[in-house]
């Protein structure tokens, strides 16, 4: 268990070096942001749409320089959605991870979260994504053990079964001997559109049918509403984000980038369509809030710390670590000279202060563009770098 040492005007919290428990950071300084999303959501989804009303694309863009804190944001969105609203659909695409720029990735990603957080059902994403599959792949037989959808579809994973793969010449009869078997509900769905709607993929090339995905998997998100997409929207790659907001304007749309998003410049159907706000550096009382929550009761070294991060998170957040690694590896309570007076001190020390697993766990991950923690925990084994997986979540936020 935590306890306080108490010094004069020194304080520190002593974190257990066998556990490595540390206090839990503190959320402050964005309760404004947090209020605009869920007043939000209770706008947008407070009612049911009538029939035949029609609803505009709704996309909040938080931006602001690195270490601002949009992940963490992010993250406390995503919670408190799932507490105001428990039936709430939602997902999330990490655009920091290059392999989700290609929307074949991007879009496969997002289906397979839906589908297995919210049993979203995708019929007709999983037939033209098997589809451009086989077409860009001709080489490479559609089965169990190569199809990445395999898990998630029962639809592909039933005509798989029933042939062995899923051929190019003759899928729309091989999709209607499964269909005929299938619930009424697919049936009805295949014969009102589906049927039409893949025929119409059959005579194109595999970069065509993958600037279709994206309505696709807008038509099978529509379904939660009964609704269908108007077939007058055309996708091309390079705008498919926005093609697949376009397609759903039921949804609610939250971005976090550095900069604003310019949409509007490259399409004007987006003019005031965008909300943006930014994430500006946490001013002194907040910052001071932020390092007294996270257990630094030395008013003296909060300003030495609120001084040097200038109210950026990143480095406020660097500090607090700093400050615990200080009393877990030296067993002393720090003073303000341990913590620096620039972005690029505040780094040192909090390199400085670290045990040795973790500077080495540090550079095992640095050699990877992004990770999760499956990849985390192969590399921490691979490598033998002996960083506790109970400590995961304080790496990741600080990493």
């Amino acid at each position: 268990m935590a306890e306080t040492v108490k010094r004069g005007e020194m304080s520190a919290r002593k974190a257990s070096p066998d556990t490595g428990s540390r206090h839990e950071r503190p959320f402050v300084g964005r309760e404004d942001l947090i209020e605009l999303f869920l007043n939000t959501v209770n706008e947008r989804f407070g009612k049911p749409l009538t029939e035949g009303e029609k609803i505009d694309p709704k996309v909040l863009v938080f931006h602001g320089v690195a270490g601002t804190g949009k992940s963490r944001l992010r993250e406390v969105l995503a919670k408190k959605l799932v507490l105001e609203k428990q039936k709430a659909t939602w997902s999330v695409v990490d655009f920091y991870d290059e392999d989700n720029h290609r929307p074949d990735e991007a879009l496969y990603r997002l289906r397979v979260a839906l589908g297995r957080d919210h049993k979203v059902k995708f019929l007709a994403f999983d037939l033209a994504y098997a589809l451009w599959w086989r077409k860009a792949k001709p080489q490479m037989a559609l089965t169990k053990a190569t199809f990445p959808l395999w898990e998630e579809s029962g639809l592909l994973a039933d005509m798989i079964a029933a042939g062995g793969e899923i051929p190019v010449v003759g899928f729309i009869p091989k999709v209607g001997k499964v269909i005929a078997k299938a619930p009424k509900a697919i049936g009805d769905w295949w014969r009102k559109r589906g049927s039409a709607d893949l025929q119409k993929l059959l005579p194109l090339e595999p970069i065509e049918i993958l600037e279709q995905l994206a309505k696709f998997l807008g038509a099978d998100y529509e379904a939660l509403w009964g609704k269908e997409l108007d077939d007058s929207t055309k996708f091309v790659r390079d705008k498919w984000v926005r093609e697949f907001v376009k397609a759903l304007p039921e949804a609610l749309w939250v971005i976090g980038g550095r900069n604003p998003v310019e949409w509007p410049q490259r399409d004007k159907f987006f003019a005031g369509r965008l909300d943006h706000h930014p994430l500006e550096k946490l001013d002194d009382e907040d910052a001071d809030r932020y390092l007294s929550e996270s257990g630094i009761e030395s008013e003296q070294i909060r300003k030495v710390i609120i001084a040097g991060s200038k109210g950026v998170p990143i480095y406020l957040d660097l500090s607090v670590t700093t400050f615990e690694s200080i009393i877990e590896n030296e067993q002393r309570d720090p003073v303000p000279d341990d913590f620096g007076h620039t972005y690029d001190e505040i780094f040192e020390s909090f390199i400085r202060n670290l045990k040795q697993y973790e500077t080495d766990t540090l550079k095992v991950n640095c050699c990877t563009r992004f990770w999760d923690r499956d990849l985390f925990e192969k590399l921490i084994h691979k490598f033998g770098t002996g960083f506790p997986m109970a400590r995961f979540d304080e790496f990741h936020r600080s990493s």
